[in-house]
């Protein structure tokens, strides 16, 4: 009979993916045998289940409860680790991400900038170097130059130590600027700024405001990235080339939350989603500009006119948008 019921708990530990020696508290069978290869297995199988099963409900349940908290729907999160590595353990990933990194800078196919924020980033989400992200805070806060602030950054041009480069210095001793291709590159005259994206798609979502009983629409549909009335140097906000189109433009997928309310001076708007979208006004706000509200909503300002709402249907199609469009700020209607 022992072996009878060894051979049903087998069958019950493979129907359950559990280890066995997880499951019965046995030791691992065989010669050499440490139970650690079936450990990783029965951890690899929860990760993919939290993965699969659990994070699609809980992305769709975020997107509806998390506004109501004041807080933005595309809020990264992971799960919780499901080991904990030993100290050598961690150490080693440190030590490997640590050369994996030095040789993407060596390549130079990440912009400097966004390279050293990424790893500051990585190390502060470690949780392995206490305070440091205070500490990087305090620092920036005195204008202490850090790595990948744009003002840190040697651009040489392509032409560098060839004759009649003005980056090269006259002579040892001359009072030439050591770095004039840099001022030229990054200090550009600090201005106000406004980025917008012009609607692309105006004829269906005219077509579904028609079908609402809504008034004509504004003629200039667009999303609002950023309304800096506090100047900036426009160099220093990255380019978005790795997140659109060869033309420039971006495609918000149907579906998702929309909304149609009164926002601002506005009587209807069209409220959305879109984590590309709220990304890219954190890394303007990131390059030094100042938005005028706590958080930034995603929208498209339909109309002025008086509407009634009560019965409309949010726009549910897919929203094309156009090239991103910097500049100053004319007037408090810009």
């Amino acid at each position: 009979m022992p072996e009878v019921i060894k051979t049903y708990l087998s069958i019950v530990a493979g129907a359950a993916d559990i280890p066995a020696t997880r499951l019965l508290g046995k030791s691992p069978e065989g010669m050499n045998a440490t139970g650690a290869s079936d450990e990783r297995n029965y951890l690899a199988m929860i990760a993919a289940k939290q993965h699969m099963d659990l994070r699609p409900p809980l992305e769709r349940l975020d997107a509806v409860v998390l506004p109501s908290a004041g807080v933005k729907p595309e809020l990264p999160w992971t799960f919780s680790p499901i080991s904990t590595l030993s100290e050598a353990e961690q150490a080693d990933i440190e030590l490997k991400e640590a050369q994996a990194i030095e040789k993407l800078v060596g390549l130079a196919m990440v912009p400097e900038t966004a390279m050293a924020k990424t790893i500051q980033n990585r190390l502060i989400e470690s949780g392995r170097w206490p305070g440091l992200k205070k500490l990087i805070d305090e620092a920036e806060a005195a204008g202490e130059e850090l790595p990948g602030d744009d003002d840190g950054l040697d651009i040489v041009p392509t032409n560098s130590g060839k004759e009649g480069d003005p980056s090269v210095s006259a002579g040892s001793g001359g009072n030439a600027d050591p770095n004039p291709a840099r001022r030229a590159a990054n200090d550009a005259s600090p201005r106000t700024l406004y980025v917008s994206r012009k609607v692309v798609n105006i004829a269906e979502i005219k077509a579904w405001a028609k079908s609402q009983g809504l008034p004509d629409l504004q003629d200039d549909l667009h999303v609002t990235l950023i309304y800096s009335r506090t100047p900036l140097d426009w160099m220093k906000v990255e380019s978005e080339d790795w997140n659109q189109e060869k033309n420039g433009q971006i495609e918000i997928a149907p579906g998702g939350v929309r909304i149609v309310e009164p926002l601002g001076n506005r009587t209807a708007v069209l409220l959305f989603t879109s984590s590309r979208l709220s990304w890219r006004h954190e890394q303007i706000v990131r390059a030094g500009a100042e938005h005028g509200f706590p958080d930034y909503q995603p929208h498209i300002s339909l109309t002025g006119e008086p509407v009634d709402l009560s019965n409309v249907e949010p726009y549910r199609g897919k929203i094309v948008l156009g090239p991103e469009v910097f500049e100053e700020i004319r007037s408090e209607g810009h």
